[in-house]
């Protein structure tokens, strides 16, 4: 073992000295993506069944898994370890000896001596371990002094650009200067952002089918979205393809046209013959996942 580990140590100093930066990164990148997965192991393993006193008789364990107070990272940190540190990306850097710390042998390739912290605060920290969070903590000081005032900068401008843009209630976005459209759906899929990603618990969804049919009112949705003027403007969207496609076809590669006629003999989007009011009017990229989800059937939920 002292051999391959003088070995390993040779090697090491052989490349650091050749080329000290590139070194760095390659064998940074390396070690911490392993690192990484171990210790997303360890706290996969012990958090929050894997306690002498688990979920939900410990209490720290209630606290932050319920949300009450606290995050898993704070609960793997005073249970589990602290894990790899980094600053800037990269692990803890290396002086002109070649030695993270006085403590350690030069070029040494182990996980201790590169910033991993395998103790956690429950039990307490080494002096070495210490010095390494310390370090990672400062530098986390730092970023919150200084890049609050570019953050709050930035957003100010995004704000103070972005003013006049209006979603109207055809779902467009335009500028109230000109009334010109800048986007014919909000979000390209006339969804709000804050319940966007509740639409795609398909599971939840599924088991609760029939108290959302009470909620949603599915009778009266269904005659809401018989609205009057739709097939005319069918027509106007399907001359207006086929107009296109005759264009298309009109072209040289016969790729290209083979692509137009299945675009002309495909289903239009729903979006594209009802407003985003219409029960069921969602963008593709929706269909896609809910036919995704019906077909796998993860759980069984679908009868």
């Amino acid at each position: 073992m002292a051999a391959v580990e003088a070995k390993i140590r040779g090697t090491l100093t052989e490349r650091y000295r050749a080329n000290p930066d590139a070194a760095g990164k390659g064998h940074d990148m390396k070690g911490s993506g392993a690192m990484h997965k171990l210790s997303s192991s360890v706290v996969a393993t012990c958090l929050p069944s894997g306690q002498v006193k688990a979920f939900p008789a410990n209490c720290l364990s209630l606290m932050t898994v319920t949300g009450a107070k606290g995050s898993m990272v704070n609960f793997s940190q005073i249970s589990c370890l602290l894990g790899q540190q980094e600053l800037e990306g990269r692990r803890p850097p290396r002086c002109s000896s070649g030695k993270t710390l006085p403590c350690f042998r030069p070029y040494d390739g182990g996980a201790r001596s590169n910033g991993f912290i395998g103790d956690r605060f429950l039990t307490g920290l080494r002096p070495q371990e210490y010095y390494f969070h310390c370090m990672a903590g400062r530098e986390g000081l730092v970023d919150t002094a200084v890049k609050t005032s570019r953050s709050g900068y930035l957003q100010r401008c995004l704000v103070k650009n972005l003013e006049t843009l209006r979603v109207h209630y055809d779902a467009t976005v335009r500028d109230n200067a000109d009334g010109s459209v800048v986007q014919l759906y909000y979000g390209e899929d006339g969804l709000d952002v804050t319940t966007v990603s509740f639409m795609r618990q398909f599971g939840f969804l599924a088991r609760n089918a029939e108290r959302f049919a009470q909620k949603l009112d599915l009778q009266g949705a269904l005659k809401a979205s018989k609205i009057a003027g739709l097939k005319p403007m069918e027509k106007v969207l399907r001359a207006a393809i086929a107009e296109r496609a005759d264009a298309l076809r009109r072209l040289s590669t016969g790729r290209k046209r083979a692509k137009a006629e299945a675009a002309l003999n495909g289903k239009l989007p729903l979006m594209a013959m009802h407003p985003p009011s219409a029960l069921g009017a969602t963008s593709e990229a929706f269909l896609d996942a809910l036919l995704g989800f019906i077909e796998a059937n993860d759980g069984g939920v679908l009868q």
